[in-house]
């Protein structure tokens, strides 16, 4: 059984974007310009509706900081246009390879995975960047520890 939904197609900007960043660096770029490539990737993967994929990840979780919540609940009721507007564009989102969730506050306690399939990775992405990455097991979805 699974609880993932299909995915939605990216926009070709974010497709090509993701690319660009995921290639590997040819020794031209200067860090301003991976900064700019990560900063923009960063902004359209916040922008990307849940389900999106990118690259070979998709978007599953996205959200707001406790202050911008309550700005929103400020300015009118939960789910209304105005409540929705105030919210804006996420501050945060977790992509998976697989489409489903990411506990990134616990460790495993599953014992070793058997195989690689129960190695799933994702990423955690803010406005600055990718701020996490690594890997959850497949059945509890509680970090794992690599090396």
């Amino acid at each position: 059984m699974t609880d993932t939904l299909p995915a939605l197609a990216p926009s070709a900007h974010l497709a090509g974007t993701r690319a660009k960043w995921d290639a590997p660096a040819d020794g031209t770029g200067t860090h301003g310009a991976r900064l700019s490539l990560t900063r923009t990737l960063a902004r359209l993967i916040l922008e990307a509706p849940l389900r999106t994929r990118v690259g070979d990840l998709t978007v599953y979780t996205g959200g707001w900081s406790r202050e911008r919540g309550q700005y929103a609940d400020s300015v009118g009721e939960a789910g209304s246009p105005e409540w929705i507007a105030a919210l804006g564009t996420h501050e945060r989102a977790t992509l998976t390879s697989d489409g489903r969730a990411a506990n990134r506050e616990q460790w495993c306690q599953c014992g070793e995975p058997a195989s690689d399939a129960e190695w799933v990775r994702y990423e955690h992405w803010t406005a600055a960047g990718r701020v996490a990455h690594g890997f959850v097991h497949s059945e509890c979805r509680r970090l794992l520890q690599t090396g």
